[in-house]
């Protein structure tokens, strides 16, 4: 009876631990799809079964960063911590997590712990952003100075050794790797609605353009008989009924010429309100760890990687009009195409201004200790 009963109780467990597991990976699913309140609601389920499960918490915290509620998010990360303190992955989203919520010591204390877990570049760069934003603070408000002591490195800089450079790869290997992807961003979809906005303006010019023609030919037509045998109203909706009525037995050419006008703008619109989902995916930039990827273009494609160590001066951050009116922001690069000429290169729209100046400020942290070994101090 005691054996049957425990072999009972083992195959119990397995099944609960195989549909645990099979929940579980739904959820991710989800996620990965998009679907954030699907995944959050069956991560909650399986977390009533199982409120131990460190994976699915991890997920449930994912879910709620990611639809931006960083709060709860902390909480959930801050437990997974507790169940399994080597946690990189969680001590890495508990920094940013803080850090969306201007918690800059607690921020920093998160990247400090997953910066001594792993080899994270994400980790280091947002422990340069966070004590830039620290001290900031600090000298608008008045208060003394402090620069935050990172506590994981025994360089003077404070920050984390970083990971090994080009140059060393390639003198233990014989080969470069570009090394793991750390961020990609898109260019963001509300930046390619310039276009739209000048489609319907326009659209809305040539929609009133015979009251515009109108108004200007009156004028000319004031002095009553006008060769037509009539009266100047006459005149005027000659020429009205030129431009507005295809069926007028008038001057056709106008007609039909107003009427391609009124087709090619409404052609003209169609195609840039679908260019903009199409751009926003093709136009891409992966930040890796030793260099960027960049991808442009639809019809001439064009693909290249650019090392950080080619790149010549910092990064530039840029706005113009349309920056401000869609909430975006741009960055301009400046590297070496060959050993002696450099070529410039914006990325367009490419994140919200906080989105890139956190990317301004990695690359500032990647470019030196990358170019220096190859280039030297003075190039």
């Amino acid at each position: 009876m005691g054996d049957s009963a425990n072999r009972t109780e083992s195959v119990d467990l397995t099944g609960t631990e195989l549909e645990a597991d099979q929940q579980f990976q739904r959820a991710f699913a989800k996620y990965r799809n998009g679907d954030l309140p699907a995944a959050e609601q069956l991560l909650l389920n399986l977390l009533l079964a199982h409120p131990d499960h460190v994976g699915a918490r991890f997920g449930l915290a994912m879910c709620r960063l990611d639809r931006g509620d960083a709060a709860t998010a902390t909480e959930d990360f801050a437990a997974v911590l507790k169940r399994d303190p080597r946690h990189h992955d969680a001590a890495f989203h508990l920094g940013r997590a803080f850090e969306s919520l201007d918690n800059w010591e607690s921020a920093i204390t998160a990247y400090q712990l997953a910066a001594a877990l792993t080899d994270h570049p994400g980790a280091r760069a947002g422990l340069h952003r966070c004590r830039s934003r620290l001290m900031q603070n600090q000298r608008l408000s008045g208060s003394p100075v402090n620069r935050p002591d990172v506590g994981v490195s025994a360089n003077a800089g404070g920050l984390p050794d970083g990971p090994r450079t080009v140059r060393k790869i390639i003198d233990e290997s014989r080969r470069a790797e570009r090394g793991d992807l750390v961020r990609r961003v898109h260019r963001q979809a509300r930046y390619g609605l310039a276009p739209v906005v000048a489609a319907v303006i326009i659209l809305i010019l040539v929609q009133f353009l015979p009251s515009i023609l109108t108004a200007a030919i009156r004028p000319m037509f004031a002095s009553g008989d006008n060769g037509y045998g009539g009266s100047s109203d006459y005149s005027i909706m000659v020429a009205h009924n030129a431009v507005t009525q295809s069926n007028y037995s008038g001057p056709v050419t106008l007609s039909l010429l107003w009427l391609l006008l009124h087709v090619l703008t409404w052609l003209y619109l169609a195609i840039t309100l679908i260019m903009v989902p199409i751009r926003t995916r093709l136009y891409s930039v992966d930040l890796h760890e030793h260099g960027m990827d960049i991808r442009v273009g639809m019809l001439r494609r064009r693909a290249q990687f650019i090392w950080y160590y080619q790149i010549t001066e910092p990064p530039a951050y840029l706005r113009n009009i349309t920056s401000y009116l869609t909430r975006t922001a741009s960055l301009g690069i400046r590297y070496n195409n060959t050993a002696s000429t450099a070529q410039y290169a914006e990325l367009l729209g490419i994140g919200t201004p906080r989105q890139v100046e956190e990317i301004r400020g990695y690359l500032q942290a990647c470019i030196p200790p990358e170019r220096i070994p190859m280039r030297g101090f003075w190039t």
